[in-house]
């Protein structure tokens, strides 16, 4: 085989195995591949895996990713996953200045990790305002993209349900 033939045999496989070798990379080729977002579907991967390691540089790279709307709707969502898990104050900041059209993968997440905190202190201050604006973008997507996160909303329903009333 020549050269490019196998450059080329490498990306292929790079792009059907990446969940093979993400765990044996170094943090900074995790950072690039996150950055390059070629694969998206491997950039997610790599991000997940930074966030186990590394989380002040997966928390950078989450933040950059939400600033500049790069990715698709699941590496968004990821993104904000990592920020919320690992900066609550600058995810808060995110949901409380998210667009009108949000992806519906990341307004579930949204909806997710809000839920799993409604019990919490910090949930149970949350503004009634955010809970309704969440919930009225949710009503405000077409029935496919409703649907596609029906789960999340309904646990965000049950887990503010008292707050959500009289909309």
């Amino acid at each position: 085989m020549d050269k490019r033939s196998i450059d080329i045999a490498g990306a292929v496989d790079r792009i059907v195995n990446f969940e093979h070798y993400i765990g044996r990379m170094t943090e900074h080729e995790l950072a690039e591949i996150v950055l390059r977002m070629e694969n998206e579907e491997e950039a997610t991967c790599a991000l997940t895996e930074l966030s186990s390691r590394n989380s002040a540089m997966a928390l950078s790279l989450s933040t950059t990713i939400l600033a500049k709307s790069l990715g698709d709707d699941y590496v968004q969502a990821m993104a904000l996953h990592v920020l919320y898990y690992g900066d609550r104050e600058k995810a808060m900041l995110f949901m409380s200045d998210m667009p009108q059209e949000v992806p519906a993968a990341v307004l579930g997440t949204i909806m997710d990790c809000l839920s799993a905190d409604s019990l919490q202190p910090f949930g149970r201050q949350l503004p009634r305002g955010l809970l309704l604006a969440i919930a009225g973008r949710y009503d405000g997507l077409d029935e496919t993209e409703r649907q596609r996160i029906a789960d999340n909303y309904e646990w965000f329903a049950a887990s503010y349900s008292e707050r959500l009333q009289r909309r």
